[in-house]
């Protein structure tokens, strides 16, 4: 018997175990595939919480207290698993082109000095000064963001196995649960491997569907990347626009995304979506073009329908913790710290405007 069942091992359901063994519970993660290979797999980690067009103030305010989170958890990973996330703060730049883009650039920047949040706006000539590596003309803004952060998302979701695992964690892989049910007071959760049982049950399995779980509608979205190795990087801050983000990484790669459509579930990579991407990164900088292609892969990540996460309870000792869509990595750290938390009988009012009942539940009973 265990404390808590997790139903899903990517970032935010092993944050949520790592937290849940921190506050001395037993917990089994159980994921239908291999752990940390779906979503968190494909993330570029980018801490993002001011580059991002939030649907809230809310979900802002919510997103920079994730960010800063890593700050402390970082280390704390770090040292109980051994092994590095590569943790780096060197800011962020997000760019606009044209005059509706640098209207919205400078309104997303006062409502960050409102929130008491560092944010530079730069125009004209001033762009081209900062970031003298930038050849596109049609760049006609830019805000800097000094406070964003980034992680490598494979050495992250790494690190958080190896914590669980060392805090005494059980994670089945390849164990794909067809059912949860409740008797007595306990819930069990039906494998072909076999029944598990707990006094709680976490869904952190994003898209998919569970027999008896009333699990909130996701919509999935599939987004490609590609990954460049040029000789040196050009640039040390993530670069974000409205069509793509170039995120330079530790190992001297330059991750380069995303696509991004809706309900499609293949991994294969396209053609377009290569020359989409390439087309436009080799456009705002151009010394890439001789960079050698690392990597190319492809990611479906869980989206609500109001693009807010949820976060909470279903039923009794039944939560949930999904639907993260691009913040998945930037938010699994606070997100799985405070639904441990409330799994725990402790205060989860930080998750009130994540809770799923704010919208109807589909009851996946067939």
């Amino acid at each position: 018997m265990y404390d808590v069942i997790v139903i899903g091992a990517g970032v935010n359901g092993l944050s949520a175990a790592y937290h849940l063994l921190l506050e001395g519970k037993k917990v089994l993660l159980l994921e239908k595939g291999k752990a940390g290979k779906e979503a968190s797999h494909a993330a570029a980690g980018m801490l993002g919480a001011q580059t991002e067009m939030h649907a809230s103030r809310e979900l802002f305010r919510f997103a920079v207290t994730c960010r800063d989170y890593f700050c402390g958890l970082a280390g704390e990973l770090e040292n109980t698993s051994g092994l590095t996330i590569q943790y780096r703060q060197e800011g962020a730049w997000r760019l606009a082109c044209g005059i509706e883009e640098e209207q919205r650039l400078k309104k997303l920047t006062a409502l960050h000095h409102e929130e008491k949040e560092p944010a530079e706006y730069f125009s004209g000539e001033d762009v081209r000064k900062a970031l003298p590596f930038l050849k596109k003309k049609e760049v006609s803004g830019a805000a800097f963001f000094e406070n964003e952060t980034q992680v490598d998302a494979r050495s992250y979701t790494a690190a958080l196995i190896e914590a669980v695992q060392h805090l005494g964690g059980e994670i089945r892989e390849q164990t794909e649960v067809r059912g949860i049910s409740r008797f007595s007071g306990k819930w069990q959760a039906a494998s072909p491997d076999g029944n598990f049982h707990s006094e709680k049950i976490l869904l952190a399995h994003g898209n998919g569907k569970i027999k008896g779980a009333a699990m909130p509608e996701m919509i999935p979205v599939k987004g490609e990347c590609i990954a460049l190795l040029p000789k040196e990087q050009p640039f040390s801050c993530t670069i974000v626009t409205p069509e793509v983000y170039l995120v330079p990484k530790a190992d001297g790669r330059v991750i380069v995304g995303a696509t991004e459509t809706e309900g499609e579930l293949s991994k294969t990579v396209r053609a377009g979506a290569v020359q989409y991407l390439l087309g436009r990164a080799l456009a705002l900088v151009p010394e890439l073009n001789e960079a050698p292609v690392d990597e190319i892969w492809a990611g479906i990540r869980p989206k609500s329908p109001d693009g807010i996460p949820f976060a909470g309870k279903l039923e009794e000792d039944l939560y949930v913790l999904a639907g993260h869509y691009r913040n998945g990595i930037l938010m699994s750290g606070y997100s799985g710290r405070k639904t441990a938390e409330m799994m725990t009988g402790k205060n989860s009012e930080a998750l009130q405007f994540l809770q799923p009942d704010r919208r109807e539940t589909i009851e996946y009973s067939n």
